[in-house]
This record gives C-alpha cells, sequence and structure tokens, in this order.
C-alpha cells in the first residue's frame, strides 16, 4: 500500500510502532472493523490477541519479537480473512473519501460565500465611513483652509517637495484641498526647486526617478505633483544626460 511505503520508516517514538501502521489501525476500526481474540483460532491466547490489536498493521509490525511456535497457526487465518475483506476495504475506503471530498467541498463553499459576503460588508463600510468623514470635512473646511494656507506661508523649499510628495495620492476633497493650497503657497519656491534639482548628481536623480517610477507601479492612482515636476522633470533632465540617467533608472530595478 501507498501509506505502508511513505511512512514505513517514520517511527512515533514507540519501538515497533511505526506511524503508517498506527494511521491504519485506527482508520480500519473505525469504517472496518478487525477481528475479535474469540473468533481468530490456535491454541495460543496470547497469540490471538496480538494478531488481533496487529490486524490492521503494515508487515513489519504483525511479526512478534519472541518466536512463538502457535503463531503460524493463527497467522494463518487473520492472513487469510484479510485477504478476504480486501474488497470490502476498497469500498470502504471509497466511500468514506467520497464522504469527506464532499464535505469539504461543501465546507469550502460555506466558507467562500462568508469571505465574499465580509469583502461587501468591509467595502460597504469603507464607503459610509468615506462619507461621514466627508460631512465632517466639509463642515470644517474652511477653518483648515485658512489654517493651512498660514502654514504653508512660511514652508522653506524642501518642506514644499516634502508635503506635496505626501499628496501623490488625491482621492479625497480634504487632500485635494490641501494639495492645492500647498502648491498656491509654495509658488514663489519654484525657482528654488528648480535649482535643487539642477544641484542633485545623476545618481540623485535616478534615485528619486526610480522611487517615483515604483510608488506610480505600486499603485495607479499616484500622480506625480508640480514639485515633482520642478524638481525631476525640469531640474534633472535638464541637468544631465538623458540616456545616462535612464540607465541608472533601470540598473536599480
Amino acid at each position: 500500500m501507498i501509506l505502508d511505503k511513505f511512512f514505513v520508516h517514520l517511527r512515533t517514538g514507540e519501538p515497533g510502532k511505526y506511524l503508517a501502521s498506527k494511521v491504519l489501525d485506527f482508520y480500519g476500526r473505525l469504517f472496518i472493523g478487525g477481528p475479535s481474540v474469540d473468533e481468530i483460532p490456535g491454541p495460543d491466547k496470547s497469540v490471538r490477541q496480538f494478531l488481533a490489536d496487529t490486524y490492521f498493521y503494515i508487515e513489519v509490525d504483525r511479526t512478534p519479537r519472541k518466536r512463538n511456535e502457535a503463531h503460524e497457526i493463527s497467522a494463518l487465518w487473520v492472513e487469510n480473512l484479510r485477504q478476504q475483506e480486501h474488497p470490502q476495504i476498497a469500498r470502504a475506503v471509497f466511500i468514506a473519501s467520497l464522504l469527506l471530498c464532499t464535505a469539504l467541498y461543501s465546507l469550502t463553499g460555506v466558507v467562500g460565500k462568508s469571505a465574499t459576503e465580509f469583502r461587501e460588508w468591509r467595502a460597504e463600510r469603507a464607503q459610509e465611513k468615506a462619507a461621514e468623514e466627508a460631512k465632517e470635512y466639509a463642515v470644517r473646511r474652511a477653518s483648515v483652509m485658512k489654517s493651512l494656507a498660514e502654514e504653508v506661508a512660511n514652508f522653506s523649499a524642501q518642506q514644499c517637495l516634502d508635503e506635496a510628495s505626501k499628496l501623490r495620492v488625491r482621492d479625497t476633497a480634504e487632500q485635494r484641498d490641501r494639495y492645492k493650497v500647498i502648491e498656491q503657497g509654495c509658488e514663489d519656491k519654484r525657482a528654488e526647486l528648480l535649482a535643487l534639482g539642477q544641484s542633485w548628481s545623476i545618481q540623485q536623480c535616478a534615485d528619486f526617478g526610480r522611487s517615483l517610477e515604483a510608488q506610480k507601479k505600486a499603485n495607479p492612482a499616484v500622480q506625480f505633483t508640480w514639485a515633482d515636476n520642478q524638481i525631476y522633470h525640469v531640474g534633472c533632465m535638464g541637468a544631465h544626460d538623458l540616456g545616462e540617467l535612464r540607465r541608472l533608472i533601470n540598473a536599480g530595478n
């Protein structure tokens, strides 16, 4: 049998007890049932008890450690019974396997349905949460815009770049408003951003460009910002050889 060959060298820790024997014994007694001690003929009850206990074991476990002349008498009867029951074992295995597969298939359907329902619930909950946040923002929008404008007025060129970079995904009203305020407030920093991009080494520009491409690939919702354009598309590309810049970007991927 396949299980015999597969488990023949896997011991359970108890001398003489192979994992395959324990598995087959459990399965056989659960679905088939072996002969009792009294059903097995022979003069020695200890032999008959041993054969009854090891009826479903693999062959390496069926021979007693200590030689007993009465063993062959009882073992022959048990082996004949085992051969007669092979068809019954085959049917039992087929039926049990069929029932198990059916149960697993049904369970998979239930789990799959539950997972679909959970995803739908989560999507609905996300939409409801987004709607609630949009309503809350609409109420405080004016004060938020005023406070942000005052904050951006004191930004350096680097702060303008950093804050704009956080808004490459702008899929809410608050994010779009924030991006607009930062762009307007940093209008006088465009020349500084251009100069910053021109001052970068070609390797710094390649790293920046590679980061932009990786973000866009990971999330199609990513949009380049006006600051990205000043730093990279105008500054870096205007200061360095485009072929060499592209080669360095590809080399790092």
